[in-house]
């Protein structure tokens, strides 16, 4: 399961001895160590033990990374099943990526966040894992018994698309499976869309492009309080900007060359009028 992540080794099925090489032999847990029952019989200097740890500590760092690698192919297997109606499988699928981020980060579920992530480097990890909780909770809403896990994913999911380029695609996900009447759980889905909508503060283009956090987006927003609200002409802006922002900002979340044209044109030209504006 995706909160196993940190827990000592335990006995192993067949694999390569640290301490003497050997090739599928079954290991057993030796002061924290996986060795075959040869070595476990044999006293070592501590100088052996320490070559011995070390020839452990690089076994399981590549099998770390051999699954950090292998993430994507999980994700695609995953989602595979899931289109198939193996939601069992899928759930196992989902479940072994998160074991690969806790692993990387040295947490359970519950306590993976945002915070452990680069924002820029880790952009398209985040928006997967984002996917990944979204897919877990939608299949566990209907699954009898598994309320606890699917309010667990669900707010996930709500954690990793706040203050993201991709929260405006978050939201429209949740408003959608809200109007198709097919969750169990109305009120837990509801409360989510809510969450992200009050987050969003209605700067739904600039949030999608350059993030709800930002600079940028921050800066719009303090033009529209201090300047556009205070004109007719800029209330009538605003308003039609409301109405019509959500769909644009929901495919700019979409595509990256479309967000990246509209961060273009916004750099260019709006956010340097603004900022004429802001100062004077």
């Amino acid at each position: 399961m995706a909160d196993s992540a940190g827990a000592p080794p335990t006995n192993s099925s067949s694999s390569t001895c640290p301490g003497c090489g050997a090739e599928n032999v079954r290991l057993k847990n030796v002061d924290g160590v996986l060795i075959c029952d040869k070595c476990a019989s044999k006293k070592f200097s501590s100088k052996v033990r320490k070559s011995i740890q070390e020839a452990f500590d690089k076994q399981q760092e590549n099998q770390r990374r051999d699954a950090y690698n292998r993430r994507l192919v999980i994700t695609k297997q995953a989602y595979s099943a899931l289109s198939k109606g193996n939601f069992t499988e899928a759930i196992q699928l989902y479940e072994k990526y998160l074991d690969v981020l806790n692993t990387r980060f040295k947490t359970t579920t519950d306590s993976l966040h945002l915070g452990l992530f680069d924002s820029k480097k880790d952009e398209q990890e985040i928006l997967l894992a984002t996917a990944v909780f979204w897919d877990l909770a939608r299949t566990l809403d209907r699954v009898k018994g598994k309320d606890k896990e699917f309010r667990l994913y669900l707010k996930k999911f709500v954690q990793f698309s706040m203050g993201t380029k991709h929260m405006i695609l978050s939201a429209e996900t949740l408003r959608k499976y809200l109007k198709s009447n097919a969750s169990a759980h109305p009120k837990d889905i509801e409360q989510a869309h809510t969450a992200l909508r009050n987050k969003m503060g209605k700067c739904f283009i600039a949030g999608a492009v350059y993030g709800e956090n930002a600079i940028e987006t921050d800066l719009l927003r303090k033009y529209r309080d201090n300047h556009l609200m205070h004109t007719l002409i800029g209330r009538n802006f605003i308003d039609a900007y409301y109405r019509a922002s959500p769909g644009i900002a929901t495919y700019v979340a979409r595509s990256r060359t479309f967000s990246k044209i509209i961060r273009k044109i916004l750099d260019l030209t709006l956010l340097k009028i603004v900022q004429k504006k802001l100062n004077q």
